[in-house]
């Protein structure tokens, strides 16, 4: 009963990282990075 719903959240949390990792490096200028 709980497989789906660890199954749904951990997608949910992984696309919001993805997410806010594509705006943080959209955001932020290359020479922080480096």
């Amino acid at each position: 009963m709980m497989t789906w719903a660890a199954k749904r959240s951990t997608a949910a949390i992984g696309s919001h990282i993805t997410l806010n990792l594509i705006l943080w490096l959209t955001l932020v200028p290359g020479s922080d990075l480096s």
